[in-house]
């Protein structure tokens, strides 16, 4: 349930950041989460609902951005997204790679009025 921790940590940058700018409240955040990272939307949405009620990000809309997962082949250095784990490279056939895409959790936009 990393869920609720990350729907903490989200709110505290959020009140950093409102904080900052003199805002009353926050309309929306934009989340961009890479599939390797594990995250259940809608649970961070439900335990983000409750920790924010009675902060400035009571009601905020959060918006998700899914990052695929990206892997560079180690043989031809062609980029591709992995679906379904079928990590063989579409170019040279090769399942060697490393991976550069879909491990990502960053709050990217923060709408504060």
């Amino acid at each position: 349930m990393h869920e609720a921790s990350l729907a903490k940590n989200i709110l505290e940058i959020v009140e950093e950041y409102s904080n900052k700018f003199s805002g009353k409240s926050v309309k929306n955040i934009t989340l961009r989460i890479g599939e390797l990272v594990g995250v259940y939307p809608e649970a961070l949405m439900q335990y983000f609902v409750e920790f924010s009620r009675g902060t400035r990000a009571e009601g905020a809309e959060l918006v998700f951005e899914n990052i695929p997962i990206k892997g560079r082949c180690r043989e031809c250095k062609q980029e591709y997204v992995l679906y379904n784990f079928e990590f063989n490279c579409p170019k040279c056939n090769e399942a060697k790679f490393d991976v550069i895409g879909g491990d990502e959790f960053e709050l990217t936009k923060l709408e504060i009025e």
